[in-house]
């Protein structure tokens, strides 16, 4: 049990550092670890198999993700593992969005509701980014940005400047888009900065491409690219 406990540590950590194939592995190893113990597994199990569906979503794999997401939700309830059910909830909005069934997308305030109940920041500050994310491809611009600024709130409240910088460059996108171009470009200076300090290419390269738009906002071709962070 411990040893499949370490094992999701490993898997978890790998996927926040984006060695997205060492996830799959370690992963993969948890669960074995975990097929000759008892019930008392569930608990765990549920945790592994919640962040195997964030590994899947993050790999394209959508449809495994969405099948693990709702197995992690059901072995998770089973178990009382809050936590495990409210992850699996945010993968699974998350996977059905980038799914194109967006109308399914409805677990999202349920993880909210869990985040908040056990005072898990991080995940909350993740999760509202996610839900502007998804409030800004729906078009509805005001809601997206409500939710960034509060996830930006939630994310230094974790003391995570590095996750602010997510709502910073969202809500940035969306004034630029707005035509408010002053107003977008300190937000998005200051996550290109943050950025470039954590040597987050894919990022650096999104901020430069919105701060580069400032200057030349005629000629945009908008990308409808929304950061998701977990």
């Amino acid at each position: 049990m411990r040893t499949a406990h370490l094992l999701w540590l490993h898997a978890s950590i790998a996927y926040r550092a984006r060695h997205i194939s060492r996830a799959v592995r370690w992963s993969g190893r948890a669960l074995r670890a975990l097929d000759d113990v008892a019930d008392a597994a569930a608990a765990c199990r549920s945790h592994v198999v919640a962040t195997l569906a964030a590994v899947r979503q993050r790999q394209g794999h959508t449809a495994e993700a969405i099948r693990l997401a709702h197995q992690a939700i059901v072995e998770g309830e089973a178990a009382g593992e809050e936590l495990a059910v409210g992850y699996a909830c945010q993968i699974l909005d998350w996977a059905l969005v980038e799914s194109g069934r967006a109308a399914e997308a409805g677990y999202s305030a349920r993880a909210l509701e869990i985040f908040r109940r056990h005072g898990a920041v991080d995940r909350e500050s993740g999760l509202l980014n996610n839900m502007g994310g998804f409030a800004y491809r729906a078009g509805r611009w005001d809601e997206a940005v409500a939710l960034d600024r509060r996830g930006a709130d939630a994310s230094m409240r974790a003391g995570d400047v590095v996750h602010a910088a997510f709502a910073d460059c969202n809500i940035g996108e969306v004034l630029s888009d707005q035509g408010r171009l002053e107003e977008a470009e300190p937000l998005l200076r200051r996550a290109l900065q943050i950025w470039r300090g954590t040597a987050a290419e894919h990022h650096v390269a999104f901020a430069s491409a919105l701060v580069g738009r400032l200057a030349e906002p005629t000629f945009w071709v908008p990308v409808t690219f929304v950061i998701f962070t977990w």
